[in-house]
């Protein structure tokens, strides 16, 4: 897992020549399988690194880094489950909680539970109870519930002592279901398992923040459709209020809290008036955020958050069309540029322990072509070692390289859009136009993504639009995607499509639509429905098909589009069920099933909260009357996300397979409808 690492060989993977083909050998495992390596942190003295690491039984395990002795320790695993999240307590001492990437949504029985270790694998404890999982007899009588979850905050990491959170569960209203409505907060010492409760400030709250001192210092409540951000003040006992706003809107002066700077300046993004959000520091006595932005980002909302140490502000981080670093601090921009200068071709970012003396950095290089690879950077040498890569079997001088361009809609909207190019380029290729499943989201990013590169080792053009309504670029920008799926933003898909065969870029006759998700579903089948002229296929898992049934069906508890949703964002964002019930019926698949008569691959989770699986084979039965070319999957116990390797590399492959068959390899010349 460890070599000392020669920089130039590992940015020359990211600018190899383009003429290079793909391998046939590299699979759909490869690019769907699991992390190898899915976290790295260092511990906050800087001598110790925890690493998530696949072990030869397919379970993740915690493994510790000693830096000085280079021993590599495996401290904490499972036979039956995986480690999950992982943090530092302090220098010595690690809590974790479990996953299992083994068992399919709709079979988990079980909490992910909460242990410590020390970083030398001594000193094992369970806190937290796991729903149906026998508990560790040695702790049972002071083990907390199975609702007691990670808090991902640090803290100091200079004591035994954590902040935890308690899932408390409030009952619907208007249904026999319920929802988590409050997180209680509770400081607890993984020692002794001594737990006390904070004392809020107000019910709901579902949000904590701690200070730069590790202590409680803003709480953040939701009571109908109000969110109101409560401060505690230093010494003090009495929490306040510093800010009432809209929860399911953004108003023009709305704000949300990031973090304490080591002086106890809270920082917040904020529109305060403009179109895109901004990083403000906030003044807590005046109850708005002072003087002009810290980090305006043109055409995108500010994505990120702050660098401290114990005294000051160093830098910024945030995300744009990719993560990017700034650094105020001249030492840590030194820092940096000696990095980027070793690794040229990839974004390289720095996470640093929580003390300023430390001499040991971890990096994290990645670009479009390369997955993430995780190394150790000297200060004082400026020596990276290579500690691994999430996935060894990709190789970046055989995947594809992705750029963001930008077209103009039939309405003269501009629209970006990510384009993935086979290795080697060509014109007139058969395209994909991949659809994301949220669109009120932040889109697609430059680094390395499974599906578009997959897709693109095929042979492959993959165009991804941001269309109308993403989230991340602005108010506007956003706002203008109301109300609009089926229509303009279903357009914006489309002009994407003619703009990539205007640019000799796609094969008019040989393009394919597909998507995933609640959006990305619905989107892929609107799209054959619509442009039936302009698609030759589609390709649709998990999405929705009939709009009038999202706010009559039930919701499982753990699904965002509860009571809430369904009163205050979808009417507003989707359309109105009583007002706007002729524009749903008319925009949804459902209800036009006749147009749809181009071949289908048609996939649901039967396990799915966000659209049950009936949302699926009541269309599939009524596609069958008019359309023999359909093929359905159902992934029996999968939930709206593929949550399991298998499922995903079958799921993939069978794309592949139908892909082949109608636009790529194996497909017939294109016929008039």
């Amino acid at each position: 897992m460890l070599a000392i690492v020669s920089p130039p060989a590992l940015a020359q993977t990211a600018a190899a020549s383009t003429k290079a083909i793909v391998p046939s050998g590299i699979g759909a495992t490869a690019f769907f399988d699991e992390d190898q390596i899915s976290s790295v942190t260092l511990s906050p003295d800087g001598n110790a690194v925890a690493i998530l690491l696949m072990g030869d039984n397919r379970r993740r395990r915690l493994t510790v880094l000693d830096v000085a002795s280079q021993e590599v320790k495996v401290v904490a695993s499972f036979s039956d489950r995986d480690i999950g999240n992982v943090a530092w307590v302090n220098a010595k001492r690690l809590v974790f909680d479990t996953r299992d990437s083994q068992v399919a949504d709709g079979q988990r029985k079980y909490a992910p539970g909460m242990f410590v270790v020390d970083r030398d694998g001594s000193n094992y404890r369970q806190l937290a109870s796991m729903d149906d999982i026998p508990d560790d007899p040695r702790f049972a009588s002071r083990k907390l519930p199975s609702s007691v979850y990670l808090l991902d905050q640090s803290g100091t990491q200079d004591s035994d002592v954590i902040y935890v959170q308690k899932a408390v569960v409030f009952k619907e209203r208007n249904e026999n279901t319920a929802r988590v409505g409050q997180f209680d907060l509770l400081r607890l010492d993984t020692t002794t398992q001594q737990w006390e409760k904070v004392a809020p400030p107000a019910k709901g709250v579902l949000h904590w923040l701690l200070d730069q001192h590790g202590k409680p210092r803003l709480a953040t409540a939701v009571e109908d459709r109000r969110k109101t951000f409560y401060y505690l003040e230093q010494g003090e006992q009495r929490w306040r209020v510093i800010a009432s706003q809209d929860a399911y809107d953004s108003e023009p002066h709305a704000i949300t809290p990031l973090e304490f700077g080591p002086d106890g300046i809270l920082y917040v993004s904020s529109r305060n008036g403009a179109d895109t959000r901004a990083l403000y520091a906030y003044d807590l006595a005046a109850g708005r955020v002072t003087g002009k932005p810290l980090v305006t980002l043109a055409g995108y909302d500010f994505d990120g958050g702050i660098l401290t140490d114990q005294k000051r502000l160093l830098g910024v981080y945030y995300t744009n069309d990719a993560t990017t670093t700034e650094w105020f601090s001249a030492d840590w921009k030194a820092v940096q540029q000696d990095i980027d200068a070793q690794l040229p071709a990839t974004i390289n970012l720095i996470s640093r322990s929580s003390r300023a003396d430390s001499r040991q950095l971890i990096v994290t290089a990645y670009s479009d072509r390369q997955p993430s690879a995780f190394l150790l950077y000297n200060k004082q040498t400026q020596q990276l070692q290579k500690i691994g890569s999430a996935r060894p079997a990709i190789d970046a001088e055989h995947m594809a390289q992705t750029d963001l361009m930008q077209y103009r809609a039939r309405d003269g909207m501009e629209i970006p859009a990510w384009l993935t190019l086979p290795k080697g380029g060509g014109k007139k290729l058969p395209m994909l136009l991949l659809v994301r499943s949220a669109p009120a989201e932040r889109g697609s990013l430059w680094y390395w993504m499974s599906e578009r590169q997959f897709l693109a080792s095929r042979g492959y053009a993959v165009l991804q639009v941001e269309f109308r309504g993403s989230g991340g670029r602005g108010d506007q920008y956003l706002r203008a995607g109301w109300k609009q799926w089926g229509l303009a933003m279903q357009d914006d898909l489309a002009d994407g499509a003619r703009w990539a065969i205007a640019q000799g870029i796609a094969d008019p006759q040989r393009i394919c639509i597909i998507g995933g998700g609640a959006y990305g579903g619905y989107a892929a089948l609107m799209g054959l429905i619509k442009d039936g002229d302009l698609f030759r296929c589609g390709v649709s898992w998990g999405g929705i098909t009939d709009l009038p049934k999202m706010f009559t069906q039930h919701w499982s508890v753990d699904h965002r589009m509860g009571e809430e949703a369904r009163q205050y964002t979808m009417p507003q964002r989707i359309g109105d069920p009583v007002h706007d019930a002729t524009l749903l019926k008319a925009n949804s698949p459902m209800y036009q099933a006749e147009k749809l008569t181009q071949p289908l691959l048609l996939a649901y989770g039967g396990a799915g909260s966000k659209v049950p699986v009936y949302q699926g084979t009541q269309l599939r039965d009524k596609l069958k009357q008019n359309n023999p070319r359909v093929d359905w999957q159902l992934y029996a116990d999968e939930g709206d996300r593929w949550g399991l390797a298998a499922t995903r590399v079958d799921f993939w492959q069978r794309v592949e397979q139908f892909l082949d068959r109608n636009i790529g390899k194996d497909s017939a010349p294109a016929k008039k409808e």
